[in-house]
């Protein structure tokens, strides 16, 4: 599991996959642990080779969630990847 800071400058509106945003991937703790990479997207058009792909009407609600975070202020966000399914199990 990992925690990743997105900013301003991380959001691409005019991405090839409708909207997109880069979570920041490597951060410290995978360069740490030996984890490479770089450029891992969230984004829309419901295709990938290895980032958070999803449909745009997905995308668009996340990303809307953000622009308009950072429109009112707030510097960055929060993204939270985990290995597995959250339920209310666990």
């Amino acid at each position: 599991d990992s925690f990743y800071t997105v900013r301003p400058s991380q959001m691409n509106p005019r991405s090839n996959y409708h909207l997109s945003f880069n979570i920041g991937f490597p951060n410290a703790y995978d360069r740490a642990n030996g984890r490479t990479g770089q450029n891992l997207m969230v984004h829309g058009a419901c295709s990938s080779s290895g980032c958070y792909s999803m449909t745009d009407a997905q995308i668009e609600q996340i990303y809307a969630f953000g622009r308009d975070a950072f429109q009112g202020g707030q510097t960055e966000f929060q993204i939270q990847a985990f290995p597995f399914r959250m339920t209310a199990a666990n």
